[in-house]
C-alpha cells in the first residue's frame, strides 16, 4: 500500500481516512485567527509604540498616575498569562512526543505517526509565536515601568512626609485596636473560666447535698429495718406466749392493751400528718408566691440589661463625640503667619457657634429625675424586704404551730442550721458573681442617669461638632496656607505659575496618551474575545474517534484494563479519604483567609475613601491658592481682623471649657451619690438572696421529712392491718377452743360415769410402754384436753362414731391418744400449735380422719382375752 500517495481512494480502514483530510481544525483556526487580526499583529501582541491619534483632554495628575499603574498591572498580568500558556504548550508537546514515540514503535499504523508529527509541528510554531508575544509584552512592561519611575517618583517623594505621618497614625490606631481586641479576648476567656468554676462548684454542692440525702435515706431504711426486727421479735414472743397459753384473761388484757396503744399511736400520727400536710400546703403556696415575685424581678433585671446595652452604645457614641471637643485647644495667633481668609464667613460661623453653645441646657432636671427614679426603686426594694421579713416570720410561726413534738422541732432546727452553714459556704463562693452583678448594676445606674442627658445633648452636639470640625479644618488650612505663603514669598510668583502651567500641560499630554492606549486595549480585548469564542466552538469529534480506534489497537485487552481500573479505583478510594481531610482543612483555611481578605478589603476601602477625601481637599486647597495669589495685595489689612477673631475664639473656648468643667463636677457628684446608693442596693440584694436560699433549703428539708413520714405511715398502716387480722383470728380460735374444752369436759364426765371399770384394766402392751404407766385414763384425757384440745375432740368423735364394746380397744385408743399428747411435737413447737389453731375445723376433721384410717390399717386384728 502506497503511504505517500495523496489521491488514493477512500478506504474501508478508518485509520487511513484521516490522511485525505486537511490539518486539524484547531491549529488552522488558530493560524487564521492570528494572521487575520485587524492590525496585522500576531496573537496577544500589544502595539505599545504605535498609538492612534491622541485627543487633547484635560485630566488630573492623580487620574494619570492611576491609569499608568493600571496599565502596568495589565501588562504584568498579560505576561504571566502568556507564560502559563507557554508552560501548558510545553507539557502538551511532551505528551505528543511520547505518543509519537509509541506510534513510531508500532510501524503498522502510519496514519497515527503522521497525525502526531503534524501536531508536534503545530505546537512548535505556537511556541515560537508565544515566545515572540512574551518578549513584546515584557518590553512594553519595562517601558511603562521606566515611565513611572521617571515621571511619578519625584511627585510621590514630595507627599511622602504627609503619607508617613498618616501611616504612623494608622499604625498607632491599628495597635490600639489590637490591644483592645486582645483585652476583650482575655476578658471573655476569664469570664468563661469563672462561669465554669461557678458551675463546677454548684454541681459539687449539689452532689454533697445528694450524698447527705442518700445518707439520710439509708439511716431511715436502717431504722425501719430495726423496727421490723423489733416487730418480728414481738411477734415471736407473742407466738411463744400463745403456745404456752397460760390463761385467757392475761392474753385478752395484753392484746387489748397493745391494740389500744397502737390505736393511740395511729391517732397521734394521723393528727401529726394532717397538721404537717396543712403546713406543707401553706408553705408551698407561700413559696409559689415568692417564686413569682423572684421571676418578676428577674424579668425586670433582663429588661434593665437590654436598656443598659442600649445606653452603653449611646454612652460610647457620646464619649467619642466629646473626645475631640475636649482635645480642642486654642492656638495663639502667629504674627508672621498671616493668611488671607474671608473674615465675614468666619465671623458668621463664630456667631453660630456661640448661639449653639448658649442653647445647650444644663442637665439638672434630668439628673433630678434620675435621682427620683432611683429613690423610688429603693423604696420599692425596702417594701419588698419588709414583706419578705413578715412572710418569713409568719411561716416560722405556722411551722411552730404545726409541729407538736419537741424532738422533731429540734431535728428541724438542726437541719436548718446545717443548711444555713452550707448556704453560707455557697454564698462565700458566689461572692465573685455578686461582685460582677454589682458592677452590672452600677453600669445600669450610670446608663439610666446619662440616658436623658444623652438624648437632649445628642441633637445639640451635632451642630456644635460640625462647627468645631469646620473651625479645626480652617485652622489646618490656615497653617498650610501660611507655609505655602512663606514659600511663595521667597520664590518668584511668575516663575512658580509658569512651572505649574508647564506641569499641567505635561500631565494633560500623559493623560491623553493613557486614554488612547486604553481605547486600543479595548479593541484588542474585543478581538481576543472573538478568537476565544471561535476556538471554543471548534469541533474535534472525528479526530477523537480516530484516536480512540488507534489507542484500542495499540493498547491491551479489556480484561487487563478492567483489572487496572479496579486497582486504580481502590487506590483512588484510599487517596480520596486523605484528600477529603486535606480539602476540609483547606476549606477551613480558605474561610479564615476569606475573613482576613474581607477585613483587608474593608481597610482598603477606608484607605481609598481617605485618599479620595484627601484628593478633594487638595483640589480645594489648590483653588484657594489660586484665589489667594490674586489677593496678595490685600493681605496687609487682614492681620487686625484675624487677631480679633482669635481673641473671640479664645473667649469662646474658655467659656466652653468652663461649661464642660461644671458639667464634669456635677456628674462626679452624682456618681458619688449613685455609688453609695448602689452599695446599699447590693447589700439589700445579697441579704434577700441569702434569705431566699435559706427558705429554699428549709423547704427541701421539710419535703424530705414529709416523705419519710409518709413512708412510715404506710408501714404503720400495714402493721395495723396485720395486728387486726391477728387479733380477729386469735379471738375466733379462743372462742372455738373454749367451746371445745367445755364439750370435752362434759364428754369426760359422762364417760367417767358410764365406764367405771375401764380404769382398772391394762393390756400387756400398756405394761411395756414407759410413757403411760402411772396415769389413769381420766388423767390422760385431762392432760390431753389441757395440752392439745383438738386431739381430745378427735378422740371424742371417734368414740361417738364407732363405739367399741371391748375395753382393750379403749385402752389402746387411750394409749395412742396419750402418746400423741405426750409427744414432743405438741409440747415443744409453738409454731405447730399456732398452725393447728389457725386452721379451720373442717381441715382438722379431714386430717384426723386420714390419720385414723392409716392407724386402722396398721393396727391389725383385735385380740380379746
Amino acid at each position: 500500500m502506497d503511504v505517500d500517495n495523496s489521491n488514493t481512494p477512500t478506504s474501508r480502514d478508518p485509520r487511513l481516512i484521516s490522511r485525505n483530510r486537511p490539518a486539524p481544525a484547531r491549529t488552522a483556526s488558530l493560524d487564521t485567527g492570528i494572521s487575520g487580526s485587524p492590525n496585522g499583529h500576531k496573537l496577544g501582541v500589544r502595539p505599545p509604540n504605535n498609538p492612534p491619534p491622541i485627543d487633547r483632554q484635560d485630566g488630573a495628575p492623580g487620574d494619570q498616575f492611576i491609569r499608568t499603574l493600571s496599565e502596568l498591572i495589565k501588562a504584568a498580568v498579560d505576561t504571566a498569562t502568556r507564560e502559563v500558556e507557554k508552560d501548558k504548550l510545553l507539557k502538551k508537546k511532551d505528551t505528543t512526543e511520547g505518543l509519537l514515540r509509541k506510534a513510531k514503535a508500532a510501524p503498522n499504523f502510519p496514519s497515527t505517526t503522521a497525525f502526531f508529527q503534524q501536531a508536534r509541528k503545530d505546537e512548535d510554531s505556537e511556541l515560537t509565536r508565544m515566545d515572540e508575544t512574551i518578549t513584546k509584552y515584557q518590553a512594553h512592561y519595562r517601558q511603562l515601568e521606566n515611565s513611572l519611575t521617571t515621571r511619578w517618583v519625584p511627585l510621590l517623594l514630595r507627599n511622602q512626609s504627609d503619607s508617613d505621618g498618616k501611616i504612623n497614625k494608622l499604625q498607632d490606631e491599628i495597635r490600639a485596636l489590637t490591644k483592645r481586641v486582645g483585652d476583650a479576648e482575655s476578658d471573655a476567656s476569664r469570664e468563661k473560666y469563672q462561669l465554669q468554676e461557678t458551675k463546677i462548684q454548684m454541681l459539687q454542692d449539689r452532689v454533697v447535698l445528694l450524698e447527705k440525702t442518700s445518707g439520710n435515706h439509708a439511716t431511715s431504711i436502717n431504722a425501719q429495718m430495726r423496727y421490723e426486727k423489733e416487730i418480728k421479735e414481738r411477734v415471736d414472743k407473742l407466738s411463744s406466749d400463745i403456745a404456752q397459753f397460760p390463761s385467757q384473761e392475761t392474753i385478752l388484757r395484753r392484746f387489748s392493751s397493745e391494740v389500744e396503744e397502737l390505736k393511740r399511736i395511729t391517732m397521734t400520727l394521723d393528727a401529726k400528718l394532717s397538721s404537717l400536710r396543712k403546713a406543707q400546703e401553706e408553705y408551698s403556696g407561700s413559696l409559689e408566691r415568692v417564686n413569682k415575685s423572684i421571676d418578676a424581678q428577674r424579668k425586670r433585671l433582663d429588661a434593665s440589661n437590654d436598656n443598659s446595652t442600649a445606653f452603653a452604645k449611646k454612652f460610647k457614641e457620646i464619649h467619642e463625640r466629646l473626645a475631640p471637643i475636649e482635645k480642642v485647644q486654642a492656638i495663639p495667633p502667629d504674627g508672621s503667619a498671616t493668611v488671607p481668609i474671608d473674615a465675614s464667613n468666619i465671623e458668621l460661623r463664630l456667631k453660630n457657634v456661640e448661639d449653639n453653645l448658649s442653647k445647650i441646657p444644663r442637665p439638672v432636671s434630668s439628673l433630678q429625675s434620675a435621682v427620683q427614679s432611683l429613690s423610688e426603686q429603693l423604696q420599692q426594694l425596702q417594701s419588698l424586704q419588709a414583706m419578705k421579713d413578715d412572710f418569713h416570720f409568719a411561716e416560722m410561726e405556722e411551722i411552730k404551730k404545726s409541729t407538736v413534738d419537741k424532738a422533731e422541732i429540734q431535728s428541724l432546727k438542726d437541719s436548718y442550721n446545717r443548711l444555713a452553714d452550707e448556704t453560707r459556704r455557697i454564698s462565700q463562693l458566689d461572692r465573685a458573681g455578686a461582685v460582677d452583678q454589682a458592677e452590672i448594676q452600677s453600669l445600669k445606674d450610670s446608663y439610666s442617669r446619662l440616658a436623658g442627658e444623652i438624648q437632649k445633648m445628642s441633637q445639640l452636639d451635632r451642630a456644635a461638632a460640625v462647627d468645631k470640625a469646620e473651625i479645626q479644618s480652617l485652622k489646618e488650612t490656615s497653617s498650610r496656607l501660611a507655609e505655602d505663603m512663606q514659600k511663595i514669598s521667597q520664590w518668584n510668583p511668575a516663575a512658580a505659575l509658569q512651572q505649574i502651567h508647564t506641569v499641567d500641560v505635561k500631565i494633560n499630554t500623559v493623560d491623553m496618551a493613557l486614554k488612547n492606549s486604553n481605547r486600543l486595549l479595548e479593541s484588542v480585548r474585543v478581538g481576543l474575545h472573538s478568537l476565544e469564542t471561535r476556538y471554543n466552538h471548534l469541533s474535534t469529534e472525528m479526530v477523537v474517534k480516530n484516536m480512540v480506534v488507534a489507542m484500542q489497537e495499540m493498547y491491551p485487552s479489556a480484561g487487563q484494563l478492567t483489572e487496572q481500573i479496579t486497582t486504580l479505583k481502590n487506590q483512588a478510594e484510599k487517596e480520596i479519604s486523605s484528600l477529603k481531610k486535606t480539602i476540609e482543612q483547606l476549606v477551613q483555611a480558605q474561610n479564615s483567609q476569606k475573613a482576613l481578605l474581607n477585613r483587608l478589603q474593608d481597610d482598603v476601602g477606608q484607605r481609598s475613601a481617605e485618599v479620595t477625601h484627601l484628593g478633594e481637599s487638595f483640589g480645594k486647597v489648590a483653588h484657594q491658592v489660586s484665589a489667594l495669589t490674586e489677593q496678595l495685595e490685600g493681605v496687609r489689612a487682614l492681620p487686625d481682623k484675624l487677631q480679633q477673631l482669635h481673641a473671640n475664639f479664645d473667649s469662646l473656648t474658655e467659656q466652653y471649657r468652663e461649661h464642660v468643667s461644671e458639667i464634669k463636677d456635677h456628674i462626679k457628684g452624682k456618681e458619688v451619690a449613685d455609688g453609695q446608693n448602689r452599695i446599699e442596693l447590693d447589700e439589700s440584694f445579697r441579704e434577700l438572696k441569702d434569705q431566699v436560699q435559706n427558705l429554699s433549703s428549709g423547704l427541701n428539708q421539710m419535703k424530705v421529712v414529709m416523705n419519710e413520714i409518709t413512708l412510715n405511715k404506710k408501714d404503720l398502716q400495714s402493721l395495723d392491718d396485720r395486728f387486726r387480722r391477728f387479733e380477729e383470728s386469735v379471738s375466733a380460735d379462743h372462742r372455738d377452743l373454749s367451746e371445745q374444752i367445755n364439750a370435752l369436759k362434759d364428754s369426760l364426765e359422762s364417760q367417767a360415769l358410764d365406764s367405771p371399770t375401764a380404769s382398772g384394766m391394762q393390756s400387756p402392751k400398756r405394761e411395756q410402754s414407759p410413757a403411760g404407766s402411772d396415769a389413769a385414763p381420766l388423767s390422760n384425757y385431762a392432760e390431753m384436753a389441757e395440752a392439745n384440745p383438738a386431739l381430745a375432740l378427735r378422740e371424742k368423735k371417734k368414740k361417738k362414731k364407732r363405739p367399741r364394746p371391748s375395753t382393750i380397744s379403749d385402752d389402746e385408743n387411750e394409749r395412742s391418744s396419750g402418746a400423741r399428747n405426750e409427744s414432743p411435737m405438741t409440747l415443744s413447737s409453738p409454731a405447730h400449735a399456732l398452725d393447728n389453731e389457725d386452721a379451720s375445723p373442717s381441715e382438722s376433721k379431714r386430717k384426723s380422719k386420714k390419720k385414723k384410717k392409716r392407724r386402722l390399717i396398721t393396727e391389725g386384728p383385735i385380740t380379746i382375752d
